[in-house]
């Protein structure tokens, strides 16, 4: 099977009548999205469009002789609104990364690893070369069990810690949030496969204030999800192909109407060829619905 070089995707608008029934879609659809590959299958380009055919984004990466990747640029408006420099050491691990702005000015991250290339430590520098942020990380047998971040004056602003099973699921979560004033914990359960079936959401009064269920296929992937909070309860329903790509999902609310619909066709390369999308914006604007189409160029 040949690499894929290029990707076009055409966004078509649907109009929908009063009664929110399919009514007309448009003939002619337009460039939504190009992107662009290399040999090694890296991303080298990609460019968002608007109906009229001006460019609305466009992100580029630049990779060294050993296939790292080097250089990413962030165009707006033409311009280039952000670039970022990478140094990457032999063994892939990145050590630095430059952000350079409009102005000329640049932002430093420094990255450091222990001797099992797990990261423990990012600090981000502002352009005077004084520490802005810095995020500590810890582990036990390979795990993630605790993630600090500090602010310039080395105070923590935000710690989560988590929790594993012996087979190594991680059980619990707990937050503290300083900046966004938010402090909960999250439990996970599972089944005798290792797959997730309840997540249960607590606030710092220990009140439940969200909970998730989910229920598998044969194949171990999810078919349905149940989603509910203080301000909704959906329930997700999703179909697959023979080969695993996710065809259908729909989203329902608590009165059992339909509140999105997402719709897929697969090529035999298992590459996205069409995807339809319905929206029920509900009090907050009308339904909505548009369909991508893809085309691919392969080397």
């Amino acid at each position: 099977m040949s690499e894929i070089k290029t990707i076009k995707a055409y966004k078509y608008e649907i109009e929908l009548d009063a009664k929110f029934e399919l009514k007309d879609i448009e003939k002619e659809g337009f460039l939504y999205t190009f992107s662009e590959f290399d040999k090694n299958k890296n991303l080298i380009k990609e460019i968002t469009f608007n109906p009229d055919g001006s460019e609305e984004q466009r992100f580029e990466c630049i990779y060294d002789d050993k296939n790292r990747l080097a250089e990413q640029f962030m165009y707006s408006d033409g311009e280039i609104a952000e670039r970022k420099t990478f140094m990457t050491e032999e063994n892939n691990l990145v050590r630095k990364e430059l952000r350079h702005y409009i102005d000329e000015t640049y932002d430093t991250i420094e990255y450091n690893y222990d001797d099992k290339k797990n990261l423990i430590e990012k600090t981000l520098y502002d352009f005077d070369g004084e520490i802005e942020t810095k995020e500590v990380y810890k582990y036990d047998n390979g795990n993630l069990i605790e993630e600090n971040k500090f602010d310039s004056d080395n105070k923590i602003i935000k710690s989560i810690s988590y929790k594993y099973d012996d087979k190594g699921n991680n059980t619990e979560l707990y937050l503290i949030d300083k900046y966004d004033e938010k402090e909960l914990k999250q439990v996970n359960y599972y089944d005798e496969k290792s797959q997730r079936i309840k997540i249960l959401t607590y606030n710092k009064e220990n009140q439940l204030i969200a909970k998730s269920l989910y229920t598998y296929n044969e194949n171990s992937k999810p078919v349905e999800i149940y989603e509910e909070d203080t301000s909704k309860r959906n329930n997700i329903k999703i179909k697959y192909d023979a080969k695993g790509n996710i065809i259908s999902q729909e989203e329902y609310d608590k009165d059992g109407e339909l509140v999105s619909n997402i719709t897929r066709s697969f090529d035999d390369n298992n590459n996205l060829m069409e995807s339809s999308v319905y929206i029920d914006r509900g009090g907050y604007g009308s339904k909505y619905r548009h369909i991508i189409k893809y085309e691919y160029e392969t080397w």
